[in-house]
This record gives structure tokens, sequence and C-alpha cells, in this order.
């Protein structure tokens, strides 16, 4: 059998994904499908590793952050290699991962997904932004299919699966476009924001005080009071009100999201450090 390829696939839409297909064959691959058509058994992410937590008997979860969201990953005693792998690192720090895609659903109905570890291993800043600049290519190119799935006005999935092929869209593509468009309904503008977003974080940003958003007041916050030692959550939202016109929740808003997206981390609780 051949290996699964890994997709790239931005933290966000991972998240997003409410389409697992779990195989009934004891050895056949499970899929994560994602709204842009990802079927997914199988990723590459590059991210910063901003939380190692136990996770029941010799399982450890590993928090990975890109700039849309954060991925969870799991190293248990079936992956020992990658869990003392995953044990050695010292948050934060960049890191490249590869592992399963995995989905449990609840009893409600809502689809939990992880990633099971294969590796992880230390890297760079560099490596990061070219996952990023890729990652955010493979989505167009899976956006592009998308759009040739709906404007084809085929509503059967073989069929539509064959006439993508037939247009030189690899198999693998093909498949997972035709069970998105039949899962979801695609939303473009979702689509567009997640690359967007993911590449927002590697665009130098001037802190000017007429232009405030959000986000740059608590950046600006924490750049304002920093010490070396890191600067205390109550602190960065007071600094905000401050220096801007936003109210308090929507201060802690943007700080929670930049933690998410892994922009900055808490050495200790209630401590916050830019990366």
């Amino acid at each position: 059998m051949n290996r699964e390829t890994a997709w790239r696939v931005f933290g966000r839409e991972f998240n997003l994904a409410g389409c697992w297909l779990e195989s009934e064959e004891e050895m056949a691959p499970n899929y994560l499908v994602t709204p842009s058509g990802a079927r997914c058994n199988r990723v590459f992410i590059v991210g910063v590793l901003v939380g190692i937590e136990e996770a029941g008997s010799d399982m450890l979860r590993g928090l990975v952050s890109d700039p849309t969201g954060l991925f969870k990953v799991y190293g248990g005693r079936y992956q020992q290699e990658a869990r003392d792998a995953l044990s050695n690192l010292e948050p934060p720090v960049y890191v490249a991962v590869t592992g399963k895609a995995n989905g449990f659903r609840t009893d409600d109905g809502e689809l939990l997904v992880s990633v099971r570890l294969e590796e992880i291993a230390p890297t760079n800043e560099r490596a990061r932004v070219n996952w990023a600049i890729n990652t955010a290519w493979r989505t167009v190119e899976r956006m592009k299919t998308l759009r040739m799935a709906i404007d084809s006005g085929i509503q059967e999935q073989t069929k539509l699966t064959n006439y993508l092929k037939s247009s030189g869209i690899r198999e693998e593509l093909a498949e997972g476009v035709s069970i998105a468009t039949q899962h979801y309904e695609t939303d473009f503008n979702e689509l567009n924001s997640i690359i967007k977003e993911g590449l927002s974080s590697f665009t130098d940003v001037e802190f000017d005080e007429n232009e405030l958003t959000p986000e740059i007041t608590a950046k600006k916050s924490i750049i304002d009071l920093e010490n070396g030692e890191g600067v205390p959550y109550s602190e960065i939202i007071e600094h905000g009100l401050e220096i801007s016109n936003y109210d308090e929740e929507t201060i802690e808003q943007a700080l929670n999201d930049l933690l998410k997206k892994g922009s900055c981390y808490e050495p200790e609780p209630g401590i916050i450090k830019l990366i």
C-alpha cells in the first residue's frame, strides 16, 4: 500500500472540518475531509509549539499554533519515539510535525479533530514562513478545483470525481473536492479569510496610534511593558485601555486571539511574552 500524502492545511480550516470518513476495514485508512477538499489521512504542519500537557496515561498533548489556529497533536505508547521527541522539547519552539489526522464524534454530534504524531522535530522561522506560503498556495489550488466542481453542475459524487480527473485534476484532490461539495456549503469568503490570516503575521506592521486595531493594541501593550520576563495579562489589558478607545472585552479577545495564533505565549500562567 502506498503511503498517503501529508496534506498542508491551515489550523483554522482543519478545526472547521466536520466530515470524518472512518473505514469499516481494519487496515484501511480513515480520512478527515476539510471544507476546501483536502482529504487528509496524514498532515504536515510547521508552527510554534506553545504548550505540552499530560493527556491521560502515558499520553502527551502538544499545542502547535499556526497564524490561523491551534493544532492538538498527541503522542502515546504506540507513538513512543514521537512522544519522547515531544517531551524533550521546551516551548515556545518552532516545530515541524507529520502525523495522522484523527476525528472523534461526541454523543451530541460534534467532531473533535486532532493529529496523532508520527514525527516532530524543532525547526526555524524560515521553515514556518515557507510552510505558510506553500499551504496558502495549496489552499488556493483546492479552491480553484472547488469552483470547477460547482460550476460543472454535476451532483453525483462519482460522476463529479471522474469529471474532475478528466479535466486534469489529480485523483486524491478530485475525490476530496467531490466529497466536500456534498458535505459543506462552500464559503469562498471564509476560505479566502483563512489564507489572508495565514499570511498576515509575516507582514511587518507599523504601530500608528491613529490606526490601532485591537490586535495591534494588544501587541503594542506587550512591547511597551516588556521587561524581559513577560507582562502580566491584567497589565496588558489596562495599558490597552489607556492607549486606545477599545473596551476591556475587545482587548481581551484580541489578546486571546494572539495566543491562539502563536504570536505570543504564556511562559507561566497569567504572564505573556511575544514570540
